[in-house]
């Protein structure tokens, strides 16, 4: 495992980092006599834990939603999706309880409005490329 210089350099290794990263049995070696630096074997503990992900990327990655069908990505295919997703939540909305379905179709208009503004942007995009 190499350490990136450049992660080096920008110092955002934090110190919950090389604390987490200690291992349970650190201490000094014991022995009789003052050890040379030449009779240490040397540890390289310094490079895991510069190597180590920190909390923000470590963050990022939670938040990634793993993409199992990666037909969505096509803006057609997520079109018809989020159609489809309203039309079920408005059904379900209407047979289900009043609290359940007020729930229901709160989240079938958020959808709505997402399409809608979805909409407004390729639409502003496509004049701004006209531009």
């Amino acid at each position: 495992m190499g350490i990136d210089a450049g992660r080096i350099l920008t110092f955002d290794v934090g110190i919950e980092q090389v604390l987490a990263s200690l291992p349970e049995d650190a201490r000094l070696p014991e022995a009789d006599r003052p050890l040379l630096p030449s009779e240490i074997e040397p540890d390289h503990h310094l490079e895991s834990v510069l190597g180590a992900k920190g909390l923000d990327e470590v963050a990022v990655d939670a938040l990634k939603p793993e993409l199992t069908d990666r037909d969505l990505l096509i803006p057609e295919r997520y079109r018809a999706m989020l159609d489809d997703s309203v039309e079920e939540l408005k059904k379900e909305a209407a047979s289900a309880r009043s609290h359940d379905g007020d729930a229901l179709f709160q989240a079938a208009k958020m959808l709505e409005a997402d399409k809608g503004l979805v909409e407004l942007l390729t639409t502003f995009r496509n004049l701004l490329i006209k531009a």
